[in-house]
């Protein structure tokens, strides 16, 4: 069976979300595309809320549940983005045969995109406002293709180590 094949099929379904409705804003849809560029944006402001609001409300004697919701909603705009470089990452090492490590980047790509299930939020609009979503067929197709490319991975290690044992 060519390799190929669990390369491209994963990265074809990628593809085909980036064309379909992702998220419901309160006035119109987001498409893939759009979500995937102003993605960067929101990991930013998401990183910033990490770094600069737990360490303030940790001074200024927040409980650790104040705080620990900032982690879960910085890692709610952080994670589902960091989620696509992990996929192209995986992608890639796949293609150059080193599938044990795409194997556990793809794995992780997984749980980046758990934490977008977990708690559906973006940071949309002009005011920057953390909002919940509504997920679309999209979100769904978007899901399918980092889970594909771990299936992949898991199929090409499973296809070498028997073509060792065989030899």
């Amino acid at each position: 069976m060519n390799k190929n094949y669990f390369i491209y099929m994963p990265v074809s379904v990628y593809f085909l979300s980036l064309a379909l409705p992702v998220i419901n804003r309160p006035d119109e849809n987001m498409y893939g595309i759009e979500v995937l560029f102003l993605g960067w944006i929101q990991s930013y402001f998401g990183i910033q809320i990490l770094s600069e609001g737990g360490a303030a409300l940790l001074n200024e004697g927040a409980s650790l549940s104040v705080v620990g919701n900032l982690f879960l909603t910085s890692c709610s705009l952080v994670l589902p983005w960091l989620g696509n470089l992990i996929f192209v990452l995986a992608i890639y090492l796949m293609r150059l045969n080193n599938i044990v490590w795409a194997l556990r980047l793809s794995f992780g790509a997984v749980l980046c995109v758990l934490t977008f299930w977990i708690n559906p939020v973006a940071m949309l609009g002009e005011s920057a406002k953390i909002i919940p979503i509504t997920p679309l067929l999209g979100a769904y197709v978007w899901s399918l293709s980092i889970v594909l490319v771990l299936f992949s991975a898991i199929f090409l290690n499973w296809l070498i180590n028997s073509r060792r044992k065989a030899d």
